[in-house]
C-alpha cells in the first residue's frame, strides 16, 4: 500500500461474494475478524451490511482513526490469517476499497478499476437526489401522523431515508449516470 497523507479518519469497503450454501460460516467468520480488528489501535468500528434478497454480495465496512492505523490493520499478520480462514467461501474475488466521507455511494457499477467521481459531481447527485426525498418523505410522515413533532418527523425521515439512498436510489441513478460520474467508462 501506498502510504497517504491524512488526519481524518478512513473507510475501507471490502465487497465478499459468498457461496449462497456457506453464508452462515462466513456470517462466523465475521465474528472472528471483528475481534481481530478490534484490537488494532485506531480502530473506529466494523459494520456488516446483508445482501438484498437474491443476491450474495456482502459489504463490511472497516473505520480506522487515519491511513496509517488502516495499513496496520490491513498489512498485519492478524489480518492475513483471517482472510485465509475464506478459503472456499468465495463466489468469486473479494473487491477493496477505502473511502472517505460518501465515497462508497458512487462505486462503478461492474468495474474494479475506475476511481471515485469528482467531489462537486458526488455532492450534486447527492443534493439532487436528498433534497426532494426529505421534502416528500417528510410530507408524507406529517400526512400520516400529523401529530409528530418535527424532531420525530426528522427522526423518520432520516430512518427512511437513508436506507432508501443507500440500497436503492444511489445504486440505481449511479448506474443510470455511470458515463458523466466516473472516466473511462
Amino acid at each position: 500500500m501506498e502510504a497517504k497523507a491524512t488526519d481524518t479518519s478512513v473507510t475501507t469497503v471490502v465487497r465478499h461474494f459468498i457461496k449462497t450454501d456457506k453464508t452462515h460460516l462466513f456470517e462466523e467468520w465475521v465474528k472472528g475478524i471483528t475481534t481481530a480488528a478490534q484490537q488494532f489501535e485506531g480502530f473506529k468500528g466494523l459494520q456488516l451490511i446483508h445482501p438484498p434478497e437474491g443476491h450474495t454480495d456482502y459489504l463490511i465496512l472497516f473505520k480506522y482513526a487515519d491511513f496509517q492505523t488502516l495499513e496496520n490493520w490491513m498489512e498485519s499478520d492478524e489480518r492475513a490469517q483471517e482472510i485465509e480462514k475464506l478459503d472456499g467461501l468465495y463466489e468469486k474475488e473479494m473487491v477493496l476499497r477505502e473511502v472517505t466521507g460518501i465515497d462508497f455511494w458512487f462505486e462503478a457499477p461492474d468495474t474494479k478499476n475506475v476511481s471515485a467521481p469528482p467531489k462537486w459531481k458526488m455532492a450534486v447527485l447527492t443534493w439532487v437526489l436528498v433534497f426532494p426525498g426529505v421534502v416528500i418523505v417528510s410530507k408524507l410522515f406529517r400526512f400520516l401522523f400529523p401529530t409528530l413533532t418535527p424532531v420525530f418527523v426528522t427522526l423518520c425521515v432520516t430512518l427512511s431515508l437513508v436506507p432508501l439512498l443507500t440500497w436503492v436510489l444511489m445504486p440505481n441513478v449511479v448506474k443510470l449516470l455511470k458515463k458523466w460520474l466516473f472516466k473511462g467508462l
